[in-house]
């Protein structure tokens, strides 16, 4: 019952030392606030740039594919980010990988597949960063093209 008791309390010395930015054993000294490289210099979100290159942008909330005669339309939402560019991908019914068709630029909220598959598709799209980290992939309802 001690031991069980002695090993909550440093648990919970513990959680409330990195709580509060102390150090959980008073023998050894910290500083409270980090401390950054030159390399590492945090920009104004408080992040440095080697770990935004990890964060992924947001993804489009849907992506509606429209057959036109020859062609498909894509419309997509804005995903109010700093995105590099939009990747658009395709893949045909039945198929596992997609193929990468073009890009849109970041403030183009739509796309005009101007040579689709003439078999029934599913087009795909993704926000891609600055640092060429992209977000997840959001999908179309499959569409057939209209000759």
């Amino acid at each position: 019952m001690i031991r069980t008791f002695a090993i909550v309390a440093t648990v919970a010395l513990a959680a409330t030392a990195c709580a509060s930015g102390a150090s959980p054993d008073p023998g050894q000294s910290r500083p409270a606030s980090p401390t950054t490289s030159a390399a590492a210099t945090p920009t104004t979100t408080g992040i440095d740039p080697s770990a935004a290159a990890h964060v992924a942008p947001v993804a489009p909330a849907q992506l509606e594919a429209t057959a036109e005669s020859g062609t498909v339309r894509l419309q997509w939402p804005s995903t109010g980010e700093d995105v590099a560019y939009y990747e658009i991908l395709r893949r045909a019914a039945g198929v596992v990988d997609w193929t990468s068709i073009g890009r849109a630029a970041p403030t183009d909220k739509t796309y005009l597949d101007k040579a689709p598959s003439s078999t029934r598709s599913t087009y795909g799209i993704r926000a891609v960063n600055g640092y060429g980290t992209s977000s997840a992939v959001v999908e179309s309802r499959p569409v057939t093209p209209v000759s």
